[in-house]
């Protein structure tokens, strides 16, 4: 499953919008996942059949067939005016009056709904819904370890939960130079899903198997997911770097089970 930052890229590609970073990350990329390339080629092949499509004439009798059918219109029109009870205005209030209470009962019902099925993790501060639609469930995530590190100019925190068979790793807070956060796993014991950028539009990530790299610049929070099949108890190397000095190192380890 492609995660919504690689079809970004992908998207962005085709529309010439990418940076020659994120061009050269999407490359790399592109290099090393077949579905990925697959998904790039066909979408590519769709833009261009679309771009290349010849634009239908509309004929010569395009016009006149346009004002013959809205003249037929105006007739049914102005004979149900003259239709029109002379009670009907006493009946406008209660119809636009039911109208707003289905609208109000409608928004209601759907915000109970949302709410129900993607819970917010209180204590935490991570709202888990940044993901729904791609890899949440009816989850309900508890937190499981943190740590956080502080540099002239750097503060950072690190935040792991867990959920039935998924953790959610988030990584929030500012820094006035890169700094390079590096997570490795073991991919037969986790499957990484997907990351979302909730705050900050600097910096970037990379993907390869077993390894994930955060680049954080400014103010920055990212939000990282994984599938573990064993409930999930695996381990995860965490090291932060900064112009060649490291910051932060630790292995965070958990017993299986919930």
């Amino acid at each position: 499953m492609l995660n919504p930052d690689v079809i970004r890229l992908i998207n962005q590609e085709l529309d010439g919008a990418n940076s020659a970073e994120e061009s050269r990350r999407l490359g790399d990329f592109l290099e090393q996942n077949e579905e990925a390339r697959t998904y790039a080629r066909d979408l590519k092949a769709a833009v261009d059949l679309f771009r290349n499509a010849p634009s239908p004439e509309p004929g010569a009798a395009f016009k006149t067939k346009i004002m013959a059918f809205l003249q037929r219109r105006e007739a049914p029109e102005a004979k149900n005016a003259l239709k029109k009870s002379f009670f009907s205005p006493l009946f406008e209030p209660l119809k636009l009056k039911y109208a707003l209470f289905f609208c109000l009962g409608l928004a209601l019902g759907l915000l109970l709904l949302l709410a129900s099925k993607f819970r917010l993790i209180n204590d935490s501060g991570w709202d888990t819904r940044e993901l729904a639609g791609t890899v949440l469930g009816d989850a309900n995530y508890e937190p499981l370890d943190s740590a956080s590190w502080e540099a002239a100019g750097i503060s950072q925190k690190l935040e792991i939960l867990r959920g039935d068979k998924i953790l959610a790793v988030g990584l929030r807070g500012s820094s006035d130079r890169e700094v390079v956060v590096t997570l490795n796993f073991a991919p037969d014991q986790m499957r990484f899903d997907a990351v979302r950028r909730l705050t900050g539009d600097q910096g970037g990530v990379d993907i390869v198997p077993g390894k994930i790299i955060l680049r954080t610049y400014g103010s920055h929070g990212f939000l990282l997911f994984f599938s573990a099949p064993d409930n999930p108890a695996p381990s995860l190397d965490v090291r932060a770097v900064s112009e060649g000095a490291t910051l932060f190192t630790r292995t965070f380890a958990w017993p299986g089970g919930k």
